[in-house]
């Protein structure tokens, strides 16, 4: 459905315009619409977050060398594979 807009008229109170009850029914059915597509998102992401128990897993994997890494202006020091310092900006 396109997006149902009210029709104010050309000016207040001139009878040119939605009554009161049309644009309600505009307005229920906009809403209807945006809350129908918001939990179709919903259920979309909601299956293809990680969880925390993969993420824990990807990370043990991943070694990370001692030292310092640099990524942009950030400096990132790691020790046994821990990161223990962020400097930079």
């Amino acid at each position: 459905m396109a997006q149902q807009e009210i029709n104010l008229g050309a000016s207040a109170n001139d009878g040119t315009g939605d009554d009161l009850r049309a644009a309600g029914a505009k307005i229920n059915a906009n809403d209807a619409e945006l809350y129908a597509a918001i939990a179709g998102l919903e259920s979309e992401v909601g299956g293809r977050q990680p969880s925390s128990a993969n993420l824990d897993a990807i990370a043990g994997a991943t070694p990370i060398a001692d030292g310092d890494h640099i990524v942009g202006s950030v400096t990132i020091t790691t020790v046994g594979g821990i990161i223990t310092a962020i400097s930079g900006t």
